[in-house]
């Protein structure tokens, strides 16, 4: 029962305002049941919005052997099976479905499509949790049929399509224009290293300082004491709590360590003999050298004194007088390195590796200290900016994703429109819901494949938001 319905309003069921029906699925051994020219839509196919295409196409024969059946355009579909339980459509083309969705045969007593399309949207979490509690989710015909409605009068029914069509077009506009932030920032925070790594960041600084002294280009082998790869110790040497913590590329996340993720130690003694080699020190750099993706990057944290790597990831120990670990790990996140072995390898299938080879002899452009420093400075209090915008955006977004729920809730508590004393009283409306399911029903058309909406149903006109 529907709690605290506006004054003029009724409560009734999705049963009493339509016929409901749903499709079948044709022999998946037959093949000639498939690859045909009628339109087969699935719930993959829904997307709470017009449908007008379809996955999948059946023939005739399938449809003849089937329990798939023509729904017309116009007709809301909803989703009652699995994860995508209370997933909607509107038929935009003369179409056919399988049984995993019911649509509205007919609608009665002028109840417009969109009306009904907007309750069932705002209703989806009810939807679910009616299809909670089996293996698999689902809800039946008899369930949709009985599931209550609430209805204002038909120019109130017109009011709240509006007003929603309005806002759901402003909130859908801030979305997209939303959705442009994470390319711009993707795209600042790699011309801010670019920028870095080129000596573009600091050319009024080195004018500012006069300073003469050059860039000049090392091999990563010239300007580290150490470049080596990991290794997989024998056996089976993991384990969840032991000395000492080893290092996967999963651990690598988003530039930084992450070994809250699927944790493994391995024992001191493989880390002093077996694994001597691959011993990893606070400040070491590390990249992934087996993709893709390649260009994975983090600095060792102190959070143990040592560590140690498998052989999916090499360190780099710079020479402190020469490059500081910050300024490699700033080279790396520019992703050079990468870019340029993934051209060379470029078609080729499956894993696209970085030798122990290829990385001593990766040529790095080195700035005198000073510079490294003050560069290192400056990345890190444009990248904080840009994590601020990012911070904004996604709590930005996070309102925006609430809003059409919200809108919708007020819409059917009866507080996104006003009441017209002259709008016609619901008593009527009543009447004619009973008098159209009373009445013979017309026989269907003939199908027509291709034919858009007709006189029963109200879709979108060109001059309304689409959904």
């Amino acid at each position: 029962m529907i709690e605290n319905l506006p004054e003029e309003w009724v409560e009734t069921t999705l049963g009493e305002i339509a016929d409901w029906s749903s499709g079948g699925t044709p022999d998946t051994k037959k093949k000639e049941y498939y690859d045909g020219n009628i339109p087969w839509v699935v719930t993959g196919d829904l997307t709470d919005g017009l449908v007008n295409a379809s996955q999948k196409k059946i023939t005739q024969a399938g449809l003849e052997n089937s329990s798939a059946k023509w729904v017309q355009p116009g007709s809301v579909m909803i989703a009652m099976y699995g994860a995508s339980i209370g997933r909607l459509g509107i038929a935009d083309f003369e179409c056919t479905t399988n049984q995993a969705i019911a649509y509205t045969k007919r609608l009665y007593g002028g109840i417009s499509n969109r009306f009904l399309f907007y309750y069932l949207q705002k209703s989806k979490a009810d939807f679910v949790n009616l299809g909670a509690g089996g293996a698999q989710p689902n809800i039946s015909q008899t369930v949709l049929k009985e599931f209550p409605i609430p209805l204002p009068p038909l120019a109130e029914q017109a009011r709240i399509v509006a007003a929603l069509d309005g806002l759901l077009g402003r909130v859908r506009a801030a979305q997209e224009a939303l959705g442009a932030v994470p390319k711009l920032l993707k795209c600042f925070r790699q011309a801010v290293l670019s920028a870095a790594v080129s000596g573009k960041l600091t050319e009024e600084w080195r004018d500012t300082n006069d300073n003469k002294e050059i860039w000049v280009d090392l091999t990563a082998a010239e300007a580290c004491d150490a470049v080596a790869s990991g290794s997989t110790p024998k056996g089976k040497p993991f384990f969840e709590n032991e000395e000492i913590p080893y290092l996967k590329v999963y651990n690598i996340v988003n530039q930084k360590i992450n070994f809250q993720y699927k944790p493994q130690y391995i024992k001191r003694e493989i880390h002093e003999k077996e694994l001597k080699r691959c011993k990893v020190y606070p400040n070491d750099v590390i990249i992934n050298i087996v993709g893709p993706p390649l260009g994975k990057v983090a600095i060792i944290p102190n959070d143990y004194e040592e560590w140690n790597i498998n052989q999916a990831i090499v360190l780099f120990r710079t020479k402190r007088e020469i490059i500081s670990s910050e300024f490699l790990y700033l080279v790396f996140c520019e992703g050079t390195h990468f870019r340029e072995i993934e051209t060379e390898t470029r078609g080729t299938v499956g894993q696209v590796n970085i030798s122990l080879s290829q990385c001593r002899a990766f040529i790095l452009r080195i700035p005198p200290l000073a510079e490294q420093q003050e560069i290192v400075r400056r990345v890190g209090e444009l990248l904080a900016l840009a994590d601020g915008v990012e911070a904004r955006y996604r709590a930005a977004q996070r309102q925006l994703d609430a809003l059409p729920q919200a809108c919708l809730a007020k819409a059917f508590a009866g507080h996104l429109t006003e009441r017209h004393p002259d709008d016609e009283p619901t008593a009527l409306l009543l009447e004619r819901l009973r008098a159209g399911r009373a009445a013979p029903a017309a026989p269907p058309p003939k199908p027509k494949r291709g034919r858009k909406a007709g006189k029963q149903f109200t879709l979108f006109t060109p001059e309304e938001p689409h959904f």
